[in-house]
């Protein structure tokens, strides 16, 4: 069940939000690639001293927040946010 909106929402607030929101994958993809090409690696120094490959975890970060932000374009083509 979606939650009522506020009253005094200005005009054009939801297309402004579902703008951003596209924006936002858009940025999110193009940080994205060069990790998934391989282009680009993530290392970080671990509690034992040794540098680790954190790669595929933020592939797996950045994946799981566009999932997320795609989830929120389709509840607002179903009307549920408005």
């Amino acid at each position: 069940m979606a939650n009522p909106s506020p009253p005094d929402l200005p005009p054009g607030f939801w297309d402004d939000y579902r703008k951003r929101i596209e924006s936002d994958i858009a940025s999110l993809q193009r940080e994205l690639d060069p990790f998934e090409s391989g282009e680009m690696h993530l290392r970080s120094i671990g509690t034992d001293g040794v540098m680790h490959d954190v790669t595929e975890s933020w592939i797996s970060h950045f994946r799981r927040t566009i999932k997320n932000y795609r989830s929120i374009l389709d509840a607002l083509k179903r009307g549920e946010l408005r």
